[in-house]
């Protein structure tokens, strides 16, 4: 129920009672409305019915505070004064969402003769923007995004989906009866409230301004439970990562590190990567005569998924196979030996055999060297969890014709506006030295808008395995360009990869080029160290550094365009993946 706290009588300021509810329903049952006329008064240093409005909020421990935004640049800068004191600088748990139009009404409020500066009819979201600007960045800071008139285009929609929305407001005239006697609102509409409720992905209000006749009450409530049913997305990684969604989380580092079971068996229910792994290893081994046998050596074996693909590959083909499954983390490679994958293979040739090595491949010496190197190495931006590095250390222990799966991979960048995501990573920075904007995260990203498609930055390729390392050079740098559409503010980047297992079978969580049903990668959030505002048709232009030393693999960015940025991590001071 949304409420008035605070009413005038005569000249007096008159609170509601706080008796007329326990105070357990006022926390979690009332939303407060706050108006914000006094706020276009220039003469007024103190408005007293927004400060006894919120005071009074404060006093009944709600949740959720609803504040009408102004349509005016002087009247926002006042309201936000207010906030910042009354809210925002204090210890509050309530979350103050701003009462946003989609669509200005005509009117323009009017003083002694002039007009005061106003927004663009179509420039709602500058009204929000131009709050934050003076708040800040903060958790509590939301949106009351009320649906009404005619409905945007589809960049403005988007780029709302880069906002805080807690709460949308439907306006009773949206709502038209449909020839079966239902109620419905038109489907554009719908569409864009049902991706407002995709990109939340956490509890969101929906509540109804107007009048509604009593014969329509339980048609509305209906159809709104069918427009939450509609949101929620069948998908397998959507099934797989519930409560996962816009979640930041520190990338592994698998060659640093060893991952602890729990984290094998979340990456063993990906039916997809191991499917294509099983049909590019098919066609590795039917480039190879039968007559010999083939030996390949599996980088990084896990407990035990690319034994199982190789060996399902080889029993189709028929060739005799001999595997080294090299493993560095003990503890998996014991569990390697409890298992007995050549018994179980059904028509596999016997003479084939699987070798178990607790070792780190760059320090093992092969008894024969390898035709075929498979691993699954590669990490949400493709190399950050080392696989060149890893794979350079093949290099004595192969053929010079020997066939890597993967053969290639790319990492992609595009610009990315999403206050939720820079406010969590915000958040990380207290009580750490460390600048948390200079890491990289894992996120299974939903509530942003994607500024511009992304683009290909790096790009590995393994054709040659058996060149040695010192002949290499990981390290890479790369300029990107992209154009905003619409006025927007840039956050960080989005990351993403492709690989090519072999040629014809590929992996991807790139967007363009999506592996369908594929749930062991989340894309990247790449933060900046502050939002820049970009302009309508502005170029953004991103500088991106993988520096590579003996110890340790690190990534540098900055932008140059619309304005220069700090150069972010440098010398990998904050982040960086270890060699060692």
């Amino acid at each position: 129920m949304v409420i008035k706290l605070v009413t005038r009588r005569l000249s007096k300021l008159i609170p509601v009672c706080d008796l007329n509810l326990p105070n357990s329903d006022w926390v979690n049952h009332i939303f407060s409305y706050i108006e914000t006329n006094e706020c276009y008064d220039k003469e007024n240093f103190s408005l007293p019915y927004l400060e006894t409005s919120l005071t009074y909020a404060r006093h009944l421990s709600l949740r959720n505070i609803i504040v009408e935004c102004p349509q005016e640049i002087d009247a926002i800068t006042r309201l936000a004064r207010v906030l910042s004191g009354k809210i925002f600088s204090s210890h509050s748990y309530a979350n103050v969402l701003i009462h946003v139009p989609l669509q200005l009404q005509s009117k323009v409020h009017q003083e002694e003769g002039t007009i005061n500066k106003k927004f663009h009819e179509h420039d709602t979201w500058k009204l929000f923007n131009h709050l934050r600007s003076h708040i800040g960045y903060d958790s509590r800071l939301g949106l009351c995004l009320e649906v009404a008139g005619d409905i945007p285009d589809k960049n403005t929609q988007k780029r709302w989906l880069g906002e805080p929305i807690k709460m949308i407001l439907i306006n009773s005239d949206l709502f038209v009866p449909d020839k079966d006697s239902f109620v419905r609102i038109p489907e554009p509409w719908m569409e864009f409230i049902v991706s407002i409720l995709r990109a939340s992905c956490r509890k969101i209000a929906i509540l109804v301004k107007g009048k509604i006749p009593v014969s329509y009450m339980k048609k509305v409530a209906l159809y709104l439970n069918e427009v939450f049913d509609t949101y929620r997305s069948n998908s397998l990684i959507d099934q797989f990562a519930t409560g996962y969604e816009d979640i930041l989380q520190v990338p592994l580092q698998p060659l640093q590190d060893n991952l602890e079971s729990g984290t094998y068996e979340i990456f063993e229910r990906d039916p997809v990567k191991y499917n294509k792994y099983t049909a590019a290893m098919t066609v590795a081994l039917k480039r190879l005569p039968k007559e010999k046998p083939v030996v390949v050596l599996l980088v990084g074996a896990g407990r035990g998924p690319l034994i199982r693909c190789s060996l399902i590959a080889a029993a189709e083909t028929g060739h005799e196979v001999h595997l080294y499954a090299i493993e560095k983390n003990e503890c998996a490679a014991n569990t390697l030996e409890n298992q007995n994958l050549v018994k179980t293979t059904l028509n596999l040739n016997p003479k084939s055999f699987v070798k178990i090595v607790n070792s780190d491949i760059r320090e093992w010496d092969a008894p024969e060297l390898a035709d075929i190197v498979i691993s699954e190495l590669l990490g949400s931006f493709g190399d950050n969890e080392l696989s060149p590095e890893c794979l350079d250390g093949v290099w004595k222990s192969v053929k010079p014709t020997a066939i890597s799966i993967p053969e290639s991979y790319r990492s992609y960048i595009g610009p990315a506006m999403s206050a939720k995501l820079y406010s969590d990573t915000l958040a990380l920075n207290e009580g750490d030295k460390q600048s948390k904007t200079d890491y990289h995260y894992v996120s299974l990203m939903k509530g942003f808008y994607p500024i511009d498609s992304p683009k290909v930055l790096f790009t590995f390729e393994h054709t040659e395995l058996s060149k040695c390392p010192k002949e290499r050079d990981n390290q890479r740098y790369k300029v990107l360009e992209f154009k905003a559409d619409i006025d927007c503010i840039l956050h960080g980047f989005a990351g993403y990869f492709d690989c090519t297992l072999i040629k014809g079978i590929d992996l991807s969580i790139a967007p363009h080029n999506f592996t369908e049903d594929l749930i062991s990668w989340f894309p990247m959030w790449i933060p900046l160290s502050k939002p820049v505002d970009v302009p309508a048709n502005k170029t953004i232009s991103v500088h991106f550094w993988r520096n590579v030393s003996k110890s340790k693999v690190w990534y540098e960015w900055c932008i140059s365009e619309p304005e220069p940025t700090p150069i972010q991590n440098p010398s990998g001071r904050s982040y960086f993946i270890g060699l060692v």
